[in-house]
């Protein structure tokens, strides 16, 4: 810790930026080479297609660190890694010694060459990484970003855990569904998620840095309340809608729609796939939920479809 202050502030004197300096230290920590660090001939074939991510973080299952570290390594010596891949998972599992003794002093040099990072990421992992010498604790590439870029990988980390949670409440829920029941249901669910993509990329303003998270946010957005609505309606509140009903909410789509469109044109492609996923909708519930009317279910989608519009012209 006190040469690390002490090349900050060297430095410092010559216009340097701290991170410089202690990434130039860093540098000239030598890399594992070991059998057990570095994958060998068979462990590289077998892990061809490998996610470090994926490994480290347990998406599919529990998390595997030899896995994750051998395929991140792998993805270090191809290079073009992402952030959240190669040196930034070695960071973590070297920082928190997973699977391996703590080394700080490679956990900063896999820090130093984090893909994408802003100057004070660096910055603020360098000094998180240089407490951990002194203090308990761990350290997650995620607790120190400061920038659009980060922020979207980051969501993706959280997507990726409420994804795989709402899929273990999916297969509870469908269980003893008959095979037809979950058939349709996986024909919807996929024109669904066809809609939510749609929506996140055409309708959302895309501009900034942080456009990775705000397509994140937005698919997941309609993916809780694609998930609520199910497990309400398999709890008995399913929806009670008129034609009267229907032809009211239609109008009020129609005239929200054209407001929409003539400041969004991907609008337009979104509401194609929008009305196969509202016809889709229709399909299962009669199979599903017999006693629930088509005009219901056209209601019940066109109400919350009316809602995103009006959302939007707001924007």
């Amino acid at each position: 810790m006190r040469a690390a202050v002490l090349l900050a502030v060297s430095a410092a004197a010559y216009g340097q930026a701290p991170s410089d300096a202690i990434c130039a230290r860093a540098e000239r920590v030598a890399l594992p080479l070991a059998a057990e660090d570095r994958p060998d001939a068979m462990t590289r074939a077998s892990l061809a297609r490998c996610d470090s991510t994926s490994l480290y973080y347990g998406f599919n299952g529990k998390p595997d660190y030899v896995k994750a570290r051998q395929c991140a390594f792998l993805e270090w010596d191809k290079g073009g890694y992402a952030p959240l891949n190669g040196p930034g998972i070695l960071m973590m599992i070297y920082a928190n010694g997973l699977g391996v003794p703590r080394n700080l002093d490679m956990a900063q040099r896999f820090a130093c060459k984090v893909s994408g990072a802003a100057p004070a990421e660096i910055e603020g992992r360098l000094a998180h990484l240089d407490s951990l010498r002194t203090a308990a604790g761990k350290i997650d590439i995620c607790d120190d970003i400061t920038s659009g870029l980060m922020s979207g990988y980051c969501a993706q980390v959280q997507a990726r855990f409420r994804q795989r949670d709402r899929e273990a409440r999916f297969t509870a829920l469908t269980a003893r569904w008959p095979v037809a029941h979950r058939t349709a249901f996986g024909d919807l669910r996929l024109v669904f998620g066809q809609y939510a993509e749609s929506h996140a990329f055409e309708e959302q303003d895309l501009s900034g840095t942080a456009r990775r998270m705000i397509v994140i946010s937005m698919r997941e957005k309609l993916e809780d309340e694609f998930a609520a609505a199910v497990a309400g309606f398999e709890a008995g509140k399913l929806p009670r809608f008129t034609s009267a009903e229907f032809a009211a909410a239609d109008a009020r789509l129609n005239e929200v729609y054209l407001r929409v469109m003539s400041r969004k044109p991907g609008t337009r492609s979104t509401q194609r796939i929008w009305l196969r996923y509202r016809e889709e909708w229709v399909r299962f519930g009669a199979l599903h939920y017999p006693r629930v009317t088509e005009d219901s279910w056209k209601t019940w989608l066109t109400l919350a479809r009316v809602k995103i519009f009006e959302e939007l012209s707001k924007l």
